[in-house]
């Protein structure tokens, strides 16, 4: 091997300390540069729910007066009973708007996580101011009965008098663990 001159000398030093450079760059600073910028993101991520919670803690008092407001609107499932009870709602609006049901049909209800949804079919009779009534009565009911789908139709052999066929739903909660 021969010997070195001092310009090469420098080349290879240099050569060196890039290299050096480059180990450490890539082994040590880049791994650490992508660890730092990934607990920056969870970082704010967290300080983001953390404002949005203490703004819930915030306001704490005023949820609470609006769910007791709001409870009226609620039906907790009592299983039979809350069904009878509903049914029984549902003809005393009919009293109220002058329809007459001809059948109530109720379907199995379908649970989800914390409420349970039950269903109607109600077919009825009147005039198209007993049907807009019930309808607006069904919808102001506390619990709600909403009405999702109806059908209306002339009653043959009686004029004025139509026939409608209602579906309703009805949305009761659940407590964790029935």
């Amino acid at each position: 091997m021969r010997r070195l001159s001092g310009r090469e000398k420098k080349l290879a030093a240099i050569t060196a300390i890039l290299g050096v450079f480059a180990a450490v760059y890539g082994l040590l600073i880049e791994p650490l540069a992508g660890r730092w910028k990934n607990i920056n993101e969870q970082i704010e991520v967290n300080t983001v729910l953390l404002m949005r919670n203490s703004r819930l803690i915030k306001m704490q008092d005023s949820l609470q007066e609006e769910y007791v407001q709001c409870r009226d609107f609620m039906a907790v499932d009592r299983g039979e009973e809350e069904l009878a009870g509903t049914l029984g709602k549902i003809e005393e609006i009919s009293r109220k708007s002058s329809c007459r049901i001809v059948n109530i049909k109720p379907f199995a209800a379908r649970d989800r996580d914390n409420y349970r949804i039950a269903v109607f079919d109600i077919t009825a009779e009147g005039r198209i101011s007993d049907f807009s009534r019930f309808l607006y009565e069904m919808e102001r009911s506390r619990p709600p009965l909403r009405v999702k789908q109806f059908i209306v139709s002339p009653k043959t052999g009686s004029p004025g008098t139509l026939k409608g066929v209602f579906r309703v739903k009805k949305i009761v909660f659940t407590r964790p663990g029935s």
